[in-house]
């Protein structure tokens, strides 16, 4: 007895001696049933998986197995978009989101990254902080709304040109819709001018604004110098500004042009000397692409149409619905084009009145079918868009299916070929070395369409060429017109004349696309303030 009590004073001696405490103390929130609550939005709070436990509940990213994890609860009163992340809590934090109750959840979110999602009034989610791959411990948890916000960029009227390099500084402003930290805007930048019968170019990859931003605007500069051994100099200039995404902190709340006003193309005035320094210089972008991990589905039971006897009716086109493969299974009616590698399954079906072409598009993989259950006949199988053509009072079977059971949408509708027409308008303005093409865009429906556009002109020995692209989000049978700037992307300049202009098309439905034969056209250059 008196060998075992000093063989215990031992051990804790040494963990005094070590630092480390000797009986560990388990977090409250170490399972999903003590989940902590978050009763306010923003919500920050400390927190230590060195000492939690891995329960059955754990929500598991696929990465590699989480062995420890804690817990928070969060049920909004009103819908509203959550970002969650976390700094520290080991090299590899993860973060799981699940909607559900404690065995029998639906994970809608899992990384190593910060996650956003859109959290619904009166739903409870359940947010799982655990350690991936590495060490567990000490961390900081930052869970709050996160609003959609729009970038509005300028660009001022005159640039300056700098003796010393021949570079060029172009300046702006850069506001956002509500106040946010902007982590990197990822875009490029590209100014051209025309220098007696030559053109002065560079274009380069460039970060317009990290930092806060919000509606009062900010100003903005970058420098470039050309590629081509010439310089910039007094005159007019065409600046070209491509952002591609605006992310912001510490979200990683990536956001694509279509939430930013900034204008593709501005014609600026160059001055010679150096402008104030007021913006942000801009840098190139090294950042990389987002990663998103493969979802895993916690433990919900497979869904009502799981299988083919049970499958969801489509009673009216079109159809949109969101689509979860979490707990689905494989049956004896699955197609074997698609579920060799994808055995989550679920089933719709579709009876047309009449004769048609019906379209559909998803992000899992797909198969029609038609007969009756046991006794079925493939169709169509694919991944993506497809279209085929459904008899009248005949029975067609859609088949979705995944890998992981991760969701998706389906849109099934009546599926009409889509034609494309690019009117080209003639003459053609030109100003100092810049050639402006209008035209319209014509569709027979409403649907994205786009053009590329390459301009030429040949001139002796010297040969001026540029390729731009252009494009209708809503093109319809209503003309919708388009205005193109180009400057030479050569080492020659446009002049007065004409010009031959190719135009490579196409446009695409939900269902399908259309790729109208390449065009070509001559357009005379008539001198005109753009």
């Amino acid at each position: 007895m008196t060998g075992r009590w000093f063989g215990m004073l031992g051990v804790v001696l040494a963990s005094m001696w070590s630092g480390a405490p000797a009986f560990a103390s388990v977090p409250q929130n170490d399972t999903i049933d003590h989940a902590e609550p978050v009763t306010s939005l923003p919500f920050s709070t400390g927190f230590d998986t060195a000492h939690s436990t891995e329960s059955p509940g754990d929500v598991q990213c696929g990465i590699a197995p989480d062995p420890v994890s804690v817990w928070y609860r969060f049920t909004p009163q009103r819908t509203v978009r959550v970002g969650v992340a976390v700094s520290g809590g080991g090299s590899y934090p993860t973060i799981g989101v699940a909607t559900g109750s404690p065995g029998a959840l639906t994970v809608i979110q899992c990384d190593l990254f910060p996650v956003l999602f859109t959290a619904e009034a009166g739903v409870t989610y359940y947010i799982d902080i655990g350690a991936c791959c590495a060490p567990a411990g000490r961390g900081t948890l930052e869970i709050a709304r996160v609003p959609r916000i729009r970038l509005t960029a300028t660009v001022d009227p005159v640039a300056h040109a700098d003796p010393s390099s021949g570079g060029i500084t172009v300046t702006g402003t850069i506001s956002c819709s509500a106040p946010v930290t902007i982590g990197y805007t990822d875009g490029s930048s590209t100014v051209s001018e025309k220098v007696n019968r030559f053109e002065a170019i560079s274009g380069t990859g460039f970060d317009m604004w990290s930092g806060p931003c919000g509606p009062k605007p900010s100003p903005w500069t970058f420098t470039s110098v050309t590629g081509n051994r010439l310089t910039y100099g007094a005159g007019m200039a065409l600046v070209e500004l491509d952002p591609l995404t605006i992310c912001t902190s510490p979200w990683e709340d990536c956001q694509g042009a279509s939430r930013m006003t900034v204008p593709a193309q501005a014609i600026v005035r160059v001055e010679a000397g150096t402008p104030p320094v007021t913006g942000t210089p801009g840098v190139t972008s090294t950042r990389p692409p987002h990663h998103t991990s493969p979802i895993v589905a916690g433990s919900a039971g497979p869904p009502g149409n799981d299988d083919i006897a049970h499958a969801t009716p489509i009673r009216a086109l079109p159809f949109s619905r969101a689509v979860s493969t979490a707990g689905a299974t494989a049956g004896a009616d699955d197609s074997s084009c698609i579920t060799s590698s994808a055995p989550h399954t679920v089933w719709y079906t579709i009876t047309p009145a009449r004769t048609m072409r019906i379209g559909l598009s998803t992000g899992l993989a797909w198969a029609v079918l038609t007969g009756s259950p046991g006794n079925l006949t493939l169709v169509a199988c694919n991944g993506g868009r497809q279209t085929w053509t459904a008899a009248a009072g005949t029975r067609y079977y859609i088949e979705l299916a995944s890998d992981d059971g991760r969701p998706s949408r389906l849109l099934v509708g009546r599926a009409i070929k889509p034609q494309l027409r690019i009117v080209l308008n003639s003459p053609a303005t030109f100003y100092h070395g810049i050639v402006v093409l209008s035209g319209t865009f014509v569709c027979n429906q409403t649907m994205p369409a786009f053009a590329d556009l390459t301009t030429s002109q040949l001139m002796g020995r010297l040969f001026a060429s540029n390729q731009r692209s252009i494009g209708a989000e809503a093109c319809g049978p209503t003309p919708q017109p388009w205005r193109m700037m180009f400057a030479s992307g050569t080492v020659a300049s446009f002049e007065l004349g004409t010009a031959k202009v190719q135009i490579g098309s196409d446009a695409c439905t939900p269902f399908e696309c259309v790729d109208p034969p390449l065009v070509s056209d001559t357009v005379t250059l008539r001198w005109g303030r753009p």
